[in-house]
């Protein structure tokens, strides 16, 4: 078993990307980029749980693509970070921002 989570940040609004559709929305390789990152992440690691932070909007229709561990964003990207530390029960947590990924 794991002793690290991974939190993967994805609440932005991506208001200076200039499209309609925010960046963790973009399709790579037939799916979405949140989930390309998200199921990258685990080839590398088998992390004990794997929190996506995302808006209230956008987590109902995530929820339908995947079984992670969802977290309702905050106000800004540290709010956002505290919101899923609350969530975390290993000792160890990795972070990554959705539309930086590797």
């Amino acid at each position: 078993m794991s002793d690290i989570t991974l939190i993967l940040l994805g609440a932005g609004s991506a208001s200076r990307f200039k499209l309609p559709l925010k960046k963790q929305w973009l399709w790579s390789n037939d799916r979405p980029l949140w989930l390309q990152v998200a199921d990258n992440f685990q080839t590398v690691h088998n992390f004990e749980s794997t929190i996506i932070v995302s808006s209230k909007e956008d987590i109902h229709a995530m929820s339908n693509f995947a079984d992670y561990h969802f977290v309702e964003g905050g106000s800004s990207r540290q709010n956002s970070l505290k919101n899923a530390l609350e969530q975390v029960k290993t000792p160890f947590v990795l972070v990554s921002d959705i539309a930086r990924c590797c």
